[in-house]
């Protein structure tokens, strides 16, 4: 077991052994003193709070022995025992600190519970222990508020040869705990807190409470003040132990935030009316008048007003800012998915094509040269009776070359367009377009230019071909259209050139507001903007579709 949770229990054992002492119940346990069999009844309490106090700091008994001390706390002491004096005494601040006291040890025992509660689901083992965390946090605020309430009982606690005097000292450890408890609700280095009130309420030990249990061992004041916190170390402790490791707040709404200004401003009001502070802080301004400090109090609020608008302003900025952010990461993370899938897609035609040409290679040329090879054996071997003549032979050798040539021509123009290196864009556009006529009988092809077309660049000349061609495969694959329009432009602007390339058709159309499964039109847009150009598309179902690249235009050398 964690020593946080040894002591924790050690301080509650502490606690229950005062009460079996002077058999009674524990000072910050008010039941009131005609109860029907409260003797036996504070015994009880106190053998519990020793037996469960053991308990916690065991392995196998902490679970049940935290869940009973939390349970008594909780219930018995905090809503039984102190919400008949909330009743009656509901102006009185002490009755509150009092409570918080209590509750905090109840707390101490959630914690507990909460870790070592082995078939405990995830999320309500979360939720005990950020509640814990945030009551505890409260209690904080609770136990500083009472040192400025109290500062007249609070003073003379503090030990004399503290430089530089008691009062500080009271003051300081009053905003220290409502500090520590601002940090654990907001979860602010609310660990650093935790640790920091744990020091502190060690360091009560030896400074304020050991020293008056020596000079008044008598007193079961004192011994209860030394159990109690004791207890309450162990307390905070535990509560550092349950902050290890956690992230950082991700609320996007800034509830946390909002609960510590609700808080110090309700506390600043209650102080300020315990202690009159308008009335003092007008009294000194009254003194300088000629100064008009007096008027001050309104510039500030002002000036806050003013802040508030400010940061309103600045917070709806960042709001806006933040929403196109993500709007562009999406738009990113789409164009990404999409380059991914076209990589993708090209590896795959890619390996099919290679796939294809060796079937091609094996299937057409292996067959053919081992013909022309029985042909070649047949002339060498002509003298042979069993064997064709040597004309005969010398045919069909001519008969298979020339078929080779038509394969190994297929192959060439599938791997790049022959036309386009030997006749120009123009004259291999046409070519593939008659090929086109011939695949689609029943659509009409249509094709004009505009401009002129010499000195284009050769990755030019092939990104207008292969856009094109991609444009009729798809017209092919998914549009049955019954018209098909190609247009080619070739403008200039000064030292500006452009070739804008244009297919139409009257097919079936797409919904361009959602998303392609196809690659085509994404391929197209890619195999553009490589080159520097600017891709459009223009479609709606039943309306066909139009692409439009326009291309910079960079001389050839």
């Amino acid at each position: 077991m964690p020593w946080s949770s040894r002591l924790y229990g050690l301080g509650v054992m502490f606690m229950g052994l005062i009460c079996v002492a002077w058999r009674d119940f524990d000072l910050g346990q008010p039941v009131p003193t005609s109860f029907p069999e409260r003797t036996a009844l504070a015994c009880g309490a106190g053998a519990l709070m020793i037996v469960t106090g053991a308990a916690v700091g065991w392995r196998r008994t902490a679970a049940w022995g935290a869940a009973a001390l939390a349970g008594y706390y909780a219930l018995i002491v905090v809503v039984l025992m102190y919400g008949h004096l909330a009743l009656s005494h509901y102006a009185e601040f002490w009755v509150y600190s009092g409570a918080a006291e209590q509750l905090a040890i109840a707390t101490g025992g959630m914690l507990i519970y909460a870790a070592t509660r082995m078939r405990l689901h995830e999320p309500l083992r979360a939720s005990l222990t950020h509640l814990g965390q945030r009551v505890f946090g409260v209690c904080a605020l609770l136990f500083g508020g009472a040192h400025f309430f109290y500062m007249n009982l609070t003073v003379p606690l503090v030990p004399k040869w503290l430089p530089p005097n008691p009062t500080f000292w009271a003051y300081a450890t009053g905003v220290a705990h409502i500090a520590a408890g601002m940090a654990i609700l907001t979860g602010v280095k609310a660990r650093l807190a935790a640790i920091w009130l744990t020091v502190m309420f060690a360091s009560f030990t030896p400074l304020v409470h050991l020293p008056m249990l020596l000079n008044n061992p008598a007193s079961r004041t004192n011994w209860s003040e030394n159990a109690l916190n004791l207890a309450l170390v162990g307390v905070a402790w535990v509560v550092a132990d349950s902050l290890r490791g956690e992230l950082p707040p991700k609320d996007t709404l800034p509830w946390r935030d909002t609960l510590a200004v609700l808080v110090a401003t309700a506390l600043t009001i209650v102080l300020s009316a315990h202690f009159n502070w308008s009335e003092a802080l007008y009294a000194l301004t009254r003194r300088e008048e000629r100064l008009q400090l007096d008027e001050l109090p309104m510039g500030v609020l002002v000036l806050l007003v003013g802040l508030i608008w400010l940061a309103w302003r600045r917070n709806r900025q960042a709001r806006r800012e933040i929403g196109a952010r993500r709007v562009a990461e999406a738009r990113l993370e789409e164009a990404l998915a999409a380059n991914r899938a076209l990589a993708k897609e090209t590896l795959r035609i890619q390996e099919v094509d290679r796939k294809h040409l060796a079937l091609e290679l094996h299937d057409e040329l292996g067959q053919y040269l081992n013909a022309i090879k029985l042909d070649a054996v047949s002339i060498r071997d002509g003298a042979s009776r069993d064997l064709r003549g040597p004309a005969e032979a010398s045919d069909a050798i001519i008969r298979t070359v020339d078929h080779l040539h038509g394969i190994v021509s297929q192959m060439i123009a599938r791997l790049r367009p022959v036309a386009l290196d030997e006749l120009g864009l123009l004259a291999a556009v046409e070519h593939g377009i008659d090929q086109w006529r011939r695949r689609l009988p029943g659509t009409q092809f249509g094709f004009s230019t505009q401009g002129s077309f010499d000195g284009l660049d050769e990755s030019l000349n092939l990104t207008a071909y292969r856009l094109i061609q991609e444009g009729l495969t798809n017209i092919y694959k998914h549009a049955n259209a019954r018209h098909v329009e190609i247009l080619l432009t070739r403008s200039v602007d000064g030292a500006r050139s452009e070739l804008c390339v244009s297919v139409a058709d009257d097919g079936c159309g797409t919904d361009l507001r959602g998303r392609t499964t196809g690659h085509g039109l994404n391929g197209m847009r890619e195999r553009t903007e490589l080159s520097g150009g600017t891709f459009s598309i223009d479609s709606a179902p039943g309306r066909g579709l139009r692409f439009e690249a326009r291309l910079p235009v960079t001389r050839s050398a």
